[in-house]
């Protein structure tokens, strides 16, 4: 979305998907084997494209979640960011080909940081599924 496209009387919150690291089970891949992100954050949903996996997948993209209420039609009130405490979901999703995706991990990141800190860095480590429940 480029900067002409937002409508002032919103706010959006930026989120960028840089790489990853450390994905030890990928040290040797199969060549028909891909990962993904997606991010979830309100009413918004965004899916990264899919990388070959590796130790050390890089994404490099930026998702743009909008501050959406219930109400789409009251204008923004700054005063709920204060109250809100939906975090932003991410999912690492594994696909093969003919395949159904696997999700290998999921994490919720606080973004309310952001609050008193123009840009703030978030080095997210989610653990594999079957560590989380």
């Amino acid at each position: 979305m480029l900067k002409a496209d937002l409508d002032p009387n919103k706010r959006y919150l930026s989120c960028s998907v840089i790489k990853g690291s450390a994905f030890t089970d990928f040290v040797n891949t199969r060549p028909d084997e891909h990962i993904s992100i997606t991010c979830s954050f309100l009413k918004n949903r965004f899916h990264t494209k899919m990388v070959p996996t590796s130790t050390d997948p890089v994404f490099d993209e930026t998702f743009l979640f909008e501050f959406v209420g219930d109400n789409e039609q009251i204008k923004f009130d700054a005063s709920m960011l204060l109250k809100l405490n939906q975090p932003i979901h991410v999912t690492i999703i594994k696909h093969r080909k003919n395949e159904k995706p696997v999700i290998l991990g999921t994490k919720n990141i606080d973004w309310r940081s952001m609050l008193f800190c123009n840009q703030v860095e978030v080095n997210a480590e989610i653990l594999p599924c079957s560590l989380t429940h």
